[in-house]
């Protein structure tokens, strides 16, 4: 059964289940000029309709570790109309044996600036994520990488999101032969160790001048300078907008701050091979 959802613009997420923009542009766009896609849920396992045209939607939050093969994609979706863009990007910097087909920092870093060009560095958030520990990256390695990377990115966004690496089954299971391949043996820390690293980084991002944003980390509360992450945010949609909506928050999982929003991608549907990622 097809349902299509109402006619109020929604937010379209594009995608936590699959980086859109580096592997999909073509279809986005091809998606685009029919008006709008099916989608399963990959829970109900119900088809709906989301519409894709300029009138029913809110804003496109996209999610990407490289939107270069997406930028000339932008410029279409602006000649048809779209006018209003969130990009949830991230650099992290990670050694490629966790994330072996992401370009360069350099590059990357380098697409950064021209998206915040382009949008506005209110529109262009920085993800250090996931935080993921293990015998080659350690709490050194990443109070080093993110202090480079925040003298860079920083006067170039508002804000930086983070998380540490969540051991789902199948993360458990890529990065069990991660060991037994290369000897990198990566593993979860405890919350206090946590709650230190993300106080310490948090200073970091203050003295750049960028907001700290947790990304469903309750264990994280009270820990000063962090803040919940909004990575689907409504209320910078709704400015975008003139202030003619609001959108209801609705949590992915515990500790989301994530409005509502009609996510078009496809789980196990990535390029990207990065072993910590719970969407492979």
């Amino acid at each position: 059964m097809i349902s299509e959802i109402e006619s109020k613009p929604r937010i379209i997420s594009a995608s936590r289940r699959s980086d859109i923009p580096a592997f999909f542009g073509e279809r986005f766009i091809k998606a685009v000029e029919q008006g709008g896609v099916d989608v399963i849920n990959p829970f109900s396992k119900q088809t709906y309709y989301v519409p894709l045209k300029p009138g029913s939607t809110a804003a496109i939050v996209f999610w990407s570790k490289n939107f270069r093969p997406f930028f000339n994609r932008l410029v279409q979706l602006e000649r048809r109309g779209f006018e209003r863009f969130i990009f949830n990007f991230t650099i992290t910097g990670l050694p490629k044996v966790f994330e072996p087909n992401v370009p360069p920092v350099e590059e990357t870093v380098s697409d950064f600036f021209e998206l915040s060009r382009r949008y506005g560095e209110k529109a262009v958030f920085w993800r250090f994520d996931p935080i993921l520990f293990s015998n080659i990256t350690d709490e050194d390695y990443y109070i080093k990488r993110f202090t480079e990377l925040a003298g860079k990115i920083a006067p170039f966004t508002k804000r930086c999101i983070f998380s540490f690496a969540f051991f789902y089954h199948k993360v458990k299971r890529s990065l069990e032969a991660l060991d037994k391949q290369e000897g990198v043996r990566a593993f979860d820390a405890d919350i206090q160790r946590k709650r230190e690293m993300a106080e310490l980084m948090a200073e970091i991002a203050a003295s750049h001048g960028l907001e700290f944003q947790a990304c469903c980390c309750e264990y994280l509360e009270n820990v000063p300078g962090v803040k919940g992450a909004h990575c689907v945010d409504g209320e910078l949609v709704s400015e975008m907008m003139g202030g003619e909506y609001s959108f209801k928050l609705k949590p992915s999982r515990a500790g989301c701050g994530c409005a509502e929003s009609s996510d078009i991608g496809e789980y196990g549907s990535c390029k990207g091979g990065c072993l910590y990622c719970y969407a492979r």
